[in-house]
């Protein structure tokens, strides 16, 4: 026989201790929370208790009241229909509740109804989310495993060439902070960029850092050799002139011609912005444009349409307009996906411009 009690009210303990030994029980354990909310779902004692059930130590449960016991509908369905399947008993003295009587029994068969409609109606609503997704194109479950092209497995082979010389055949406790950086002073003298040479390490440091978690390895050594800084070697912004925007139209594709005049009017961001914009988000009767997506929470806006940009945005409708893709620029190969890439494109109207990269 257990208790549950809440609180350190004398008088109530002293009552189901009465109340214990008229029944002829033999009280075993009490549980008491002090000092602890009832309306918390995890609490010691009671956490205890639900443990010793399902351990099969207790024959029936006696509290005081239903709320010394959980505040909460759903945690006292949950507690009852666990008691119900181990065929415990639950007995509450002021509410007159005793599941070890007739009219108990039909109160944990109630209880067991209630709580298989409650994980139908889960299990309907899961079903309907699920359906809804796939309805709007989502992918679920977990993504697909990348699947790597013959030129990248070459490449991380080659990187993985860079690093073998040097660490190969070394222990992980022989891996120093001046090893790393020795190798870092070559390859910079090889003429790597910083970005290239942060890639060579990656696989090292996370090798490291596993052998440091698992404790081969008391530190990693990359604690005291840092990564080297990218961004004081990346290329500076490039402010394009009207000469320069000029030739850059006359000789760009359509797509390109489409992508510079919407960016240079707008002054969204290339990749989550422009190149991820919907028709949908495109309010040509009211000149606007909604950025829905974007890098920060910040960058989530309305931005207004000059002429020039309604116009080049209207001609390009014309052309690859929402019946074609819902993207305003999509893949051309995959419609339902947008242009992810467009360096090549970009490079070759610079090229024929006469504009040296950017």
């Amino acid at each position: 026989m257990q208790t549950l009690t809440n609180g350190d009210r004398s008088e109530p303990r002293q009552e189901l201790v009465e109340y214990v030994k008229r029944r002829g029980w033999r009280l075993c354990k009490e549980y008491c929370d002090k000092g602890v909310s009832g309306t918390k779902e995890h609490r010691p004692a009671l956490d205890a208790l639900l443990d010793d059930c399902r351990r099969c130590k207790i024959d029936v449960v006696v509290v005081w009241k239903f709320d010394r016991f959980a505040r909460s509908l759903k945690q006292l369905l949950h507690a009852l229909e666990l008691f119900r399947k181990l065929g415990i008993g639950f007995v509450s003295c002021t509410e007159a509740i005793d599941t070890s009587l007739p009219h108990g029994e039909m109160l944990f068969q109630i209880i067991g109804a209630i709580a298989q409609r409650e994980r139908s109606l889960i299990v309907e609503r899961v079903r309907a989310g699920l359906q809804h997704a796939r309805s709007q194109g989502r992918r679920l479950g977990r993504p697909p495993l990348r699947v790597l092209k013959p030129k990248d497995v070459a490449a991380l082979r080659k990187e993985r060439a860079r690093t073998k010389p040097r660490f190969g055949k070394l222990r992980l406790t022989q891996i120093t902070p001046d090893l790393i950086e020795d190798f870092k002073d070559e390859r910079l003298a090889q003429g790597a960029g910083p970005a290239t040479i942060n890639r060579d390490l990656a696989v090292l440091r996370r090798m490291l850092k596993l052998a440091e978690r698992r404790r081969f390895i008391a530190r990693s050594p990359f604690a005291e050799a840092e990564l080297l800084e990218e961004r004081s070697m990346r290329r500076k912004p490039h402010i394009v002139t009207y000469e320069e925007e000029e030739r850059i139209l006359q000789v760009a594709d359509p797509h390109i011609h489409a992508l510079v005049v919407t960016q240079l009017e707008t002054g969204m961001r290339p990749n989550r912005e422009t190149l991820m914009m919907k028709w949908e988000d495109v309010d040509l009767a009211n000149d606007m444009i909604w950025v829905r997506e974007s890098k920060t929470r910040a960058g989530i806006r309305n931005i207004p349409l000059s002429a020039r940009c309604k116009a080049e945005l209207l001609a390009w409708r014309n052309r690859l307009g929402p019946e074609f893709s819902p993207y305003v620029l999509p893949n051309m190969r995959n419609p339902k996906q947008p242009l992810k890439d467009i360096r090549r494109a970009w490079a070759k109207a610079l090229k024929l411009a006469g504009i040296p990269y950017f």
